[in-house]
């Protein structure tokens, strides 16, 4: 026998000889505690020991099994119920039509464009960003289940946007026909209808890949302007009130939605060369086509690695939170042409020039640009078993002004998401600071009269005063 084996046996006699007024021993009372531990407390041992252990030294007294039974039941009720609500709601996914005999399956609505999100899932991995493939397969059926109820004709997965309690999957879609969403809230006259302006597209929210999508509201210009002087965390509520200063005059799905569209104007990016402006209006781009098709342009990975070769793709939102000047309205008294009022709102307001690069933005502050960009992966281009080239690199740029959004380009294609708290990057805080240090208010110098030599008696002289100052020592030699 080994000598740790012979301290085993010794600590093992040692315990059984350490009895209680009752006859039970130290080691048979350990061995009960342990084992209870382990089959009920396996995560949290530590804290329930005591209480074990006096459940086990009182169990003449009190029915241990009743304590440890009702925990062990809850334990297995709660993951069985969430276990058995996932089941549930991931199975209405799959489900199919329950159908009569000899009955035929209905006819299916067609289902709009739908992005194959497996695939980009792997492409946004090279940004840091991924929700894992379950998710994105659960994500695809819904969004697939989406665009057969909503009848929208494309349907993309925007992003995620995080909340203090629960979080906003966002959809993006393009749906024609009836304006639903905006309740029965009038719209104003500055309105940008459906499908153009900063109502281009329309969005719907869910809080995870197994709940119901809800359809935003249109955007109102009056939330767009309060939306750019307020700063407030989401909390996952769309009914939730907006209480800031300025007054928001709506709901958390209005603030929400007015922050998407920023996004969304701000971050959209197209490679360079593809689009071109109008040359009769100049506010509009189209598909930069050329008659020969082999002269086309064809954005490359080693050219697309350089801010200079990206553009903003969509219009910039205008002060008046609107991406066109209405016509104006003259007054009575304004004799001018409307042409020349428009032209004066339009120079205090002016139009961002399309597709301008991104490598013309201004800084975030002094020091930080407003995009990042880098190449993943093969930094050359490889040959592929047909005998041509191919780069299988993936560039990521990011933007450092909207913190989140992100373009991700591979091969021929690119992709945009964005995860973050749907806020700008500012430096400016939002909430009340500490006061400056006030320092404590020195003491009082001690106050005395001014004193007035003619009113003041001269003190009296004290002996041996008086005498000449020749008298002292060293001095009244005179060496002249």
């Amino acid at each position: 026998m080994s000598s740790m084996q012979k301290d085993v046996e010794s600590y093992k006699k040692l315990l059984k000889g350490l009895k209680s007024n009752t006859g039970d021993d130290l080691y048979s009372h350990l061995i009960e505690v342990f084992g209870h531990l382990m089959r009920h407390y396996p995560e949290d041992a530590l804290d329930k020991i005591e209480e074990v252990s006096y459940l086990c030294k009182n169990k003449d007294d009190v029915n241990i099994q009743e304590f440890l039974k009702i925990a062990e039941e809850i334990r297995f009720k709660t993951c069985t119920e969430a276990n058995s609500e996932y089941s549930f709601k991931a199975g209405k996914l799959f489900e199919a039509p329950v159908l009569e005999e000899d009955e035929e399956p209905p006819e299916k609505a067609p289902v709009g464009n739908v992005p194959d999100l497996i695939t980009l899932g792997r492409v946004f991995e090279w940004a840091g960003i991924t929700f894992g493939e379950k998710e994105y397969f659960l994500l695809q059926k819904s969004l697939a289940k989406l665009a057969e109820t909503s009848g929208a004709t494309k349907i993309r997965f925007w992003g995620k946007i995080y909340g203090t309690n629960r979080d906003y999957y966002i959809a993006e879609g393009v749906k024609e026909g009836d304006e639903e969403g905006e309740g029965d809230e009038e719209k104003p006259a500055d309105f940008e209808a459906r499908g153009t302006g900063v109502n281009q597209f329309v969005y719907w929210v869910a809080h995870d890949s197994l709940s119901e999508w809800t359809q935003l509201p249109d955007l109102f210009p009056k939330y767009l302007k309060v939306s750019r002087d307020i700063k407030i965390s989401f909390t996952g509520d769309l009914e939730k009130d907006i209480v800031t200063v300025p007054f928001f005059h709506g709901k958390e799905k209005h603030y929400l939605r007015a922050q998407i569209a920023r996004i969304h104007h701000g971050t959209t990016l197209v490679p360079k060369g593809l689009y071109r402006t109008n040359e009769e209006d100049l506010k509009e781009i189209e598909a930069n086509e050329p008659e020969d098709e082999e002269n086309k342009y064809v954005p490359q990975t080693e050219n697309q690695n350089h801010l200079s070769n990206w553009s903003h793709y969509p219009k910039g939102i205008l002060q008046n939170c609107r991406t066109q000047h209405m016509d104006p309205e003259p007054e009575e008294e304004d004799e001018r042409d409307p042409e020349e009022i428009l032209k004066e709102i339009e120079a205090k307001d002016p139009y961002d020039p399309r597709l301008k690069l991104i490598s013309d933005d201004s800084e975030v502050e002094k020091g930080v640009p407003a995009w990042n960009i880098r190449l993943h992966g093969d930094k050359e281009r490889q040959k592929t078993i047909r005998g041509k080239t191919e780069h299988n690199g993936v560039i990521v740029v990011k933007s450092n002004r909207w913190p989140g959004s992100v373009t991700v380009w591979k091969g021929v294609n690119w992709h945009q998401i964005y995860v973050g708290n749907g806020h700008k990057y500012e430096i400016k805080s939002y909430f009340p600071v500490h006061s400056p240090y006030i320092p404590e208010d020195p003491e009082d110098i001690e106050e005395h009269p001014e004193p007035n030599p003619q009113e003041v008696e001269a003190p009296p002289a004290n002996e041996g005063e008086g005498a000449a100052e020749g008298d002292k020592e060293g001095e009244g030699n005179n060496d002249e």
